[in-house]
């Protein structure tokens, strides 16, 4: 077992399986990280996801476009779908002493 951080860390090309425990939990970025540390030599890699017993519409729609969509780009595009665009400048919830300032667009 390990954390997202050492897993994306470690480079073990003779990998076929990972085995991710509530994927539910995470954003499909960081799954479809997970999912390319395993297969990458000759050998196909499998992910096995675990879920765990209550999940909502979205983490179940979010798996369901994981379980269908392999390339990075169309994941991102997916996930764009799904969540809708940021805000690149709005970061006031660290920062709300400068609220006025952030918000206004550094360009147009």
């Amino acid at each position: 077992m390990a954390t997202t951080v050492v897993e994306v860390g470690l480079d073990i090309p003779d990998a076929t399986l990972i085995v991710i425990e509530h994927p539910e939990r995470f954003g499909l970025a960081q799954l479809h990280q997970l999912r390319g540390r395993v297969g990458r030599a000759d050998r196909p890699g499998r992910c096995v996801l675990l879920v765990g017993k209550q999940m909502g519409d979205v983490a179940r729609k979010r798996l369901g476009i994981f379980k269908r969509v392999e390339n990075g780009q169309e994941l991102a595009e997916e996930d764009l779908k799904l969540r809708g665009p940021a805000s690149s400048w709005n970061i006031t919830a660290w920062l709300p002493e400068f609220r006025a300032v952030i918000r206004s667009p550094i360009w147009t």
